[in-house]
């Protein structure tokens, strides 16, 4: 007998239905004996990066999916190898860029290492014949339809429980999340708002309890899982080239380096060349010459700005005309921005005028390309005052009810530390919380840094 494979699971980043971090999915996987999972979050990887750090160290062998859902169609892509992955990301950007999007024209002539599963008969009397499909099943009356088209088109079945929290008692949270992104209370969520509370990660042995009439649907979860990729660690950081120039672009960093020495200092000491070789050392070995290159373009076309942060340290930021603070005349240490222990990638903030940052992305877009800029997104998540205002308009308290606890708060408080700091800070002395305040104050504890949606950083 194979093992089961839990291949639709949903976290938190299903902004606002998913109701368990990466971290809890991953911990209740390992406990309940699973050896591979999939994150097949709602229209996007949000949580994939964390995903594939976090499954690793519980020994689980990571999946990557998405769970795409249109307003016509719904279903699940595979990314089997990293082409498919590569193939699916494509697909998200064409589903979040035009508000016509298809999931069955964009599917209609294949798709390499991807598999589909899907319980959408429409969607798969469509992409049967053009890619690897396989008929979601998921426990219950409502499946025996999908089961019949799976039969009668010769379509092989695999099991589900469309999870969407790591243990029963999530449910709870889930209803909670709903109801906030509905803008509703708990009482007045209706059946097709919240999902079944039996869909949570569920061990093997109550799984096989809910398919005895298709076991072969459950065998299936480990036939697909086995042909996945599941080492993503080697993954590297892919930066556009210098305008795509076959010269050596060191030797361009290098004169143009060479030349603001001139510019800056009117000669070279030996103080500077020192310095000078021991940074471009550094930016050679760690592979960021065209970084600086293209960083130093976008300052070089756009002369009013402020380079400043840690980048401030670097000679050659200074000698680009990035940065404009002498970092030896200071004795600023390079070490800082950057050494050859730093495993992330060093970052220039550069402020631009308020009135020239749309001139700026259009420089950037016409000279690299949209294909290979993109803005930053953020993660917005639930802080404690926050949280606390959110669930306690769940519970259909009025705004001055709420102001009352809320007002008394910073807004820095953290949401782990709700419980205490209303206890012992002195501005929360004499703070009355009958019910239902103490178990709202649990509740926005517990959501407290789940992600609530998405927004555009400011640069």
């Amino acid at each position: 007998m194979s093992p089961f494979v839990h291949l639709h699971t949903h976290s938190y980043y299903s902004f606002l239905n998913g109701a368990s971090s990466i971290e809890s999915l991953c911990k209740a996987a390992k406990e309940r004996g699973f050896t591979h999972l999939a994150l097949t979050d709602t229209n996007g990887f949000y949580g994939l990066q964390n995903f594939l750090e976090t499954a690793p160290t519980y020994h689980l062998k990571p999946i990557v999916g998405v769970f795409i859902k249109t307003n016509e169609n719904e279903g699940i892509l595979i990314a089997k190898k990293r082409e498919g992955y590569s193939f699916i990301c494509d697909i998200l950007t064409c589903y979040h860029m035009n508000d016509d999007f298809s999931l069955t024209e964009a599917l209609r002539n294949g798709a390499p290492h991807i598999a589909l599963i899907t319980k959408d008969i429409e969607l798969l009397k469509h992409l049967k014949d053009k890619l690897e499909c396989w008929v979601e099943i998921r426990p219950g009356s409502k499946g025996r339809e999908v089961i019949n088209y799976a039969r009668e088109n010769n379509l092989p079945p695999l099991a589900t429980n469309a999870v969407y929290f790591a243990n029963q008692e999530d449910f709870e949270l889930h209803k909670l999340l709903r109801a906030i992104d509905l803008n509703s209370t708990i009482s007045d969520l209706s059946e097709r708002d919240i999902v079944n509370p039996d869909q949570w990660l569920k061990p093997e042995e109550l799984l096989r309890v809910s398919f005895p009439h298709i076991p072969e649907a459950l065998e299936n979860t480990w036939i697909l899982a086995r042909d996945c990729e599941t080492e993503w660690r080697n993954t590297s950081q892919v930066f556009p080239a210098y305008q795509d120039r076959k010269e050596d672009h060191f030797n361009i960093l290098l004169k143009r380096c060479l030349q603001g020495i001139k510019w800056r200092y009117g000669k070279i000491s030996r103080m500077i060349k020192k310095r000078l070789d021991y940074e471009l050392s550094i930016i050679r070995e760690k592979g960021y010459v065209d970084y600086f290159l293209v960083v130093a373009d976008i300052a070089d076309s756009f002369p009013i700005h402020c380079g400043r942060g840690s980048a401030a340290a670097s000679l050659v930021s200074y000698l680009l005309g990035i940065t404009h603070v002498d970092p030896i005349k200071h004795n600023l240490s390079f070490f800082r921005f950057l050494n050859p222990n730093r495993l992330d990638l060093p970052d220039i903030d550069i402020d631009f005028p308020w009135d020239e940052r749309d001139k700026v992305l259009e420089f950037v877009n016409k000279t690299y390309g949209n294909e290979r800029m993109a803005m930053v997104a953020n993660h917005v998540g639930f802080r404690g005052k926050g949280a606390i205002w959110e669930v306690a308009k769940v519970y259909g308290l009025s705004s001055a009810e709420i102001k009352r606890v809320t007002k008394r708060l910073s807004i820095y408080t953290r949401g782990e530390t709700l419980k205490e700091q209303i206890a012992s800070h002195p501005r929360c002395k004499n703070l009355q919380l009958p019910p239902p305040w103490p178990q709202i104050i649990s509740l926005a504890s517990q959501i407290s840094g789940f992600p609530k949606h998405l927004s555009v950083h400011c640069g």
